[in-house]
């Protein structure tokens, strides 16, 4: 990414565990967000879930942290039961469209997103 001009997080809709479309973009919408995308199968997001939570109940609710993961609802429901996860989580179903405009090889990826739209900061795993 670039300093001067960072890239542009996509504002497309995904579902949440209702399966409502929900616009990305309104989690910055009233200021930066954090996004997390991962996949209830991989150790590393569980592992990074808890610590992002931890973020969203400290910032409160609507203050733009969520998580995406890449996983049928009724996994990602049960995970959300079993780490006690306050902060909203939608679905990426395939073909991942997310992940693909994003160039992600790697989950968790997290992003720090300005209040335009642009990333701020990609981290991908835990760092």
């Amino acid at each position: 990414m670039s300093a001067t001009h960072p890239p542009v997080f996509p504002a497309i809709a995904l579902p949440d565990l209702a399966g409502q479309p929900q616009p990305l973009a309104s989690a910055w919408a009233a200021g930066s967000a954090l996004m997390l995308l991962g996949h209830s199968g991989c150790d590393t997001t569980r592992f990074m879930l808890p610590f992002v939570d931890r973020m969203h109940r400290r910032r409160g609710p609507g203050t733009g942290v969520i998580a995406v993961l890449q996983d049928e609802p009724d996994d990602a429901r049960e995970l959300k039961e079993r780490l006690d996860l306050g902060l909203p989580v939608l679905l990426e179903p395939p073909p991942y469209e997310l992940t693909a405009a994003l160039g992600l090889t790697t989950v968790p990826t997290r992003f720090q997103i300005a209040p335009d739209g642009r990333i701020e900061e990609e981290v991908v795993a835990f760092r």
